[in-house]
């Protein structure tokens, strides 16, 4: 009885940390999707991955954030005046390496820029650099390719 006992605690040990490994995958792979810029709730630490030159007038926005790599990513949307305004602030092309490292297809431009977290809060008190590409139909993909 007693060996018996013993197997039902291990088998649900076992068990418990699967499902919390299982869980934890999940968790981590979230990747929210917003219709809005007004709804990202600003709880949630996002603001903090955001660079502050982020268009406020975008829509169906996906952010991906991971700590642990610090990486980010987001995929938006603008209408067509708001995405002419956005792509004359940047000045520095990215180069051919950053395109590539961007992997995205149907690229048309990439853009290089230095820019704080939109809460004002630096990411490890430097500024981030972030790699901006512009793809067809005003679609946008936004990385942060590097913090110093």
């Amino acid at each position: 009885m007693k060996n018996k006992t013993t197997n039902y605690v291990f088998t649900f040990i076992f068990l418990s940390f699967v499902l919390s490994f299982i869980k934890g995958i999940c968790i981590k792979n979230n990747i929210p999707k917003y219709k809005y810029f007004d709804e990202i709730p600003k709880s949630t630490g996002v603001y903090s991955w955001l660079p502050d030159f982020f268009p406020t007038n975008s829509k169906d926005i996906t952010i991906f954030t991971d700590v642990e790599s610090d990486s980010f990513y987001s995929d938006f949307n603008l209408d067509e005046k708001s995405s002419k305004i956005f792509d004359d602030t940047f000045t520095t092309k990215a180069s051919l390496y950053a395109i590539e490292y961007i992997n995205k297809s149907n690229v048309i431009n990439v853009w290089c820029k230095k820019g704080d977290s939109i809460d004002g809060e630096n990411r490890d008190s430097y500024n981030s650099l972030y790699l901006v590409a512009k793809l067809p139909e005003n679609k946008y993909h936004i990385i942060i390719g590097k913090t110093w």
